[in-house]
């Protein structure tokens, strides 16, 4: 550590004239109280690195503010803010989910209040997908659902679409061959063509075409719930 009258010379050079060989001085020299400090927050070496790295940040946030005439040792000045800056960062060191540092704090306590469950949750310590599951004989990621679909969906989606093909299908039987030529050109194209290009080719405005288009939908919606007995299918 240093004395005090050189780590006032050191401080006021930096403050007053921003010389940085002084700065590193004073940063090199309590370096081990931002470790300290971090120690009684993590235990994991990886996590007591990152919130020491926090605490230079306090660190030189008080060598910026400090003011020896108020009769405040530096030490004691610089650890308030090594712990403030520490304690804002310990919840997003050591969660994989962000949740306030207040809570976080509590929950590290015990102070577990209602409500906080899925803050519980998500302040508990991650796990390696790696690891072997409970009964030993899988890994954890061997447990997770597949996003793959079943037998039994794909063939339940084959069935349903087909149904409503043949839906639709037969409720294009009730438009007028010009009514069908719009919709499918329209709706059920694998690329739908816009309204002036079907206008151009049918010789009409664009928007007697668009007239002819919702007529038309509305015909095959009454069809549709004529068949089904409930709401409309098509869109």
């Amino acid at each position: 550590m240093l004395a005090p009258r050189e780590e006032a010379r050191l401080i006021a050079a930096w403050q007053r004239d921003r010389d940085e060989g002084a700065r590193d001085r004073v940063v090199r020299a309590y370096a081990r109280l931002c470790y300290g400090v971090a120690a009684r927050y993590a235990s994991n070496p990886d996590r007591v690195e990152d919130l020491a790295q926090e605490g230079m940040f306090g660190l030189l946030r008080a060598l910026d503010l400090y003011d020896p005439k108020r009769g405040t040792r530096f030490s004691t000045y610089s650890r308030m803010w090594i712990r403030s800056f520490v304690s804002n960062a310990v919840a997003r060191v050591s969660t994989v989910v962000d949740v306030p540092s207040r809570t976080f704090l509590s929950i590290r306590s015990g102070r577990v209040e209602a409500g906080m469950e899925a803050a519980v949750a998500a302040s508990a310590p991650p796990v390696s997908l790696d690891a072997p599951a409970k009964d030993g004989e899988v890994e954890l990621v061997d447990r997770l659902a597949s996003p793959d679909r079943n037998p039994e969906e794909i063939m339940d989606g084959i069935t349903t679409r087909e149904f409503h093909a043949r839906l639709v299908e037969a409720s294009l039987s009730a438009l007028t061959d010009r009514e069908r030529a719009i919709v499918v050109r329209r709706s059920l194209s694998a690329v739908p063509e816009t309204l002036e290009e079907i206008a151009a080719d049918l010789g009409l405005t664009r928007e007697r075409i668009r007239q002819i288009e919702v007529g038309a939908l509305d015909k095959m919606r009454r069809d549709l719930v004529r068949r089904t007995g409930g709401a409309a299918m098509l869109d």
